[in-house]
């Protein structure tokens, strides 16, 4: 399960992350200091690279992909960088 990391930029992955959580745009651009209009071209990148046709498939995708043991991704960084060793 690592389909977001492949296909999302570290940014994308971090509001994807916040959109997960239930964030409007308005909240995700105060969280990450950018602007809404940022934010929502993010949202819009995410959708389409996803497949989806909104935000909470987008979501749902990013929770079924978030299954590992150590709980938080702290600020959704680790979901671009993650690569599994030794599976």
């Amino acid at each position: 399960g690592q389909l977001p990391a492949k296909i999302l930029s570290t940014r994308e992955g971090q509001v994807l992350e916040l959109m997960s959580e239930g964030l409007q745009n308005k909240l995700i651009a105060a969280r990450m200091e950018l602007s809404e209009h940022t934010v929502k071209v993010h949202v819009h990148n995410i959708i389409r690279k996803l497949k989806v046709h909104n935000r909470t498939q987008a979501a749902a995708v990013y929770r079924s992909f978030d299954r590992r043991p150590y709980g938080s991704m702290h600020g959704g960084a680790d979901l671009a960088r993650f690569a599994p060793s030794g599976v």
